[in-house]
């Protein structure tokens, strides 16, 4: 019993905490103030149904700024900060059945290490939050019975918790799409490991998966979206729908290696160093020659980091803009070397993702290690959906979210597994490079005001 109180009290400190460092984002002029005048102007009916037909599926979303961005916005304040407990629960559950408030507040601290431009744009503007916190929160809670049942072959027990979860996947699947997709893959997914494993597929899985798929449906094919569609084409990106599927890929590229490896940097630098740590902390034999290599190209990484002036090379991902880059690969034996020179980031980068993912797989033996590439898959998938949205350039590193969680979640997995939440250093040292990146945003907003695009 004393235990539970001291758990409430850590995470009503948390709330509290959480709750005073937003109260500084107002209503932003833009989409704010035309979503705050909606109520006004149509009925919930009325207003759902001029967004589906003439620009989004995004119902959850829609729904929300019609009722909080009227004069609810101080129930925002307090809504906001349990969806991003939600979330900590969330992740630290899919991981493992008991949580601790030590694993909660590790996640959140895991959060903070997220671009300042996602956190801003994706987790505290009013609307961001609705578009992207708020639907991935939901999504990750709905997954909660899938991993109770293939992680650890929970018997599954008909209850009302059952309801909330599916009520909660079926707000995600309609809230936003790199969520919807990723809800659906990872239960068809989940289903088809079930039957591989022989396990009993209890119809509530099939029905959930069903709904969820429906819910993506309504949201991907509702007639707003070639509305919205052709309207960003015009504003945001001429001629983009005369690309060629080539192009698509080729600008999108280039598009998420700077996103992945530039603006989402301290997450992927944060996981390179634990999983560094438990494989050599772990690991009783000699060092494999990947394993040194990425050991190598890390200290590296960081060292170039330190040093300032010489990192901005690594991420020099537009120059390769300057060259046809199927001529040049096709005549290799007259290549340029400054083809060469451009090539080379993503040379770096991409042997350096092949290696990370290695490290991870190795260090996860007998521990679902292939959910570890099926998540980095979903990373890199929630990108590759964005090749072919006009708004590329133009939706800012909100759309980063769904993959920063992601990658967060393998963070957490590999401290949570490899035994480091009991450790105070731990925290301590989480929480050094967290709660700096907060209070420099924290600053900008306070004497620039805030702004959802840092």
């Amino acid at each position: 019993m004393l235990l539970k109180q001291k758990n409430w009290f850590v995470y009503s400190f948390i709330f509290v905490l959480l709750y005073l460092y937003q109260l500084i984002v107002t209503i932003l002029p833009g989409d704010d103030t035309i979503f705050s005048e909606a109520s006004d102007q149509y009925s919930l009916v009325e207003w759902l149904s001029q967004r589906y037909s003439q620009w989004s599926g995004r119902l959850f979303p829609d729904t929300m700024v019609y009722f909080f961005l009227d004069e609810n916005v101080w129930l925002w304040h307090i809504m906001n900060p349990l969806m991003m407990l939600l979330l900590a629960f969330s992740i630290v559950r899919i991981i493992k059945k008991i949580t601790t408030w030590q694993e909660i507040v590790i996640t959140l601290l895991v959060l903070g290490y997220f671009a300042q431009s996602v956190l801003s744009s994706g987790f505290f503007w009013i609307t961001g939050s609705f578009n992207y916190l708020w639907p991935i929160a939901l999504g990750a809670f709905s997954m909660i019975p899938f991993t109770d049942k293939v992680f650890r072959k929970d018997h599954l027990t008909i209850n009302w918790k059952l309801s909330i979860h599916l009520i909660a996947g079926i707000l995600a699947s309609i809230g936003n799409e790199q969520v919807a997709l990723s809800v659906a893959c990872f239960s068809v997914l989940a289903l088809i490991v079930l039957i591989i494993k022989k396990q009993k597929t209890d119809l509530f899985f099939v029905f959930f998966t069903l709904m969820v798929i429906i819910g993506a449906c309504i949201q991907l094919f509702a007639p707003g979206n070639q509305v919205r569609y052709e309207a960003n084409t015009e504003f945001w990106f001429p001629g983009f729908d005369q690309l060629s599927l080539k192009d698509h890929f080729y600008l999108g590229t280039i598009w998420a290696f700077e996103k992945l490896f530039r603006d989402m940097k301290y997450i992927l630098l944060l996981l390179s160093t634990i999983a560094i740590l438990v494989q050599f902390s772990e690991n009783k034999k000699s060092p494999s020659f990947i394993t040194v290599l990425f050991a190598l190209q890390y200290t590296l990484t960081i060292g170039l980091h330190i040093i300032g002036d010489k990192i901005a090379y690594l991420y020099d991902f537009i120059k390769i803009k300057n060259y046809s880059f199927a001529e040049s690969l096709f005549t290799l034996w007259n290549m340029p070397l400054d083809f060469l020179v451009a090539l080379l980031p993503y040379i770096y980068w991409t042997l350096y993702i092949m290696l990370l993912a290695y490290i991870l797989f190795n260090i996860n033996k007998n521990k679902n290690r292939y959910f570890v590439i099926i998540i980095l898959v979903a990373v890199i998938s929630t990108l590759v959906v964005m090749f072919f949205s006009p708004t590329i350039y133009g939706s800012g590193n909100r759309v980063l979210s769904v993959a920063s969680v992601l990658l967060a979640l393998l963070v957490v997995k590999t401290i949570i597994e490899h035994q480091f939440c009991n450790r105070l250093y731990t925290i301590s040292i989480l929480a050094s490079f967290s709660l700096l990146n907060l209070a420099i945003m924290y600053i900008k907003w306070h004497f620039n005001g805030f702004n959802s695009f840092l």
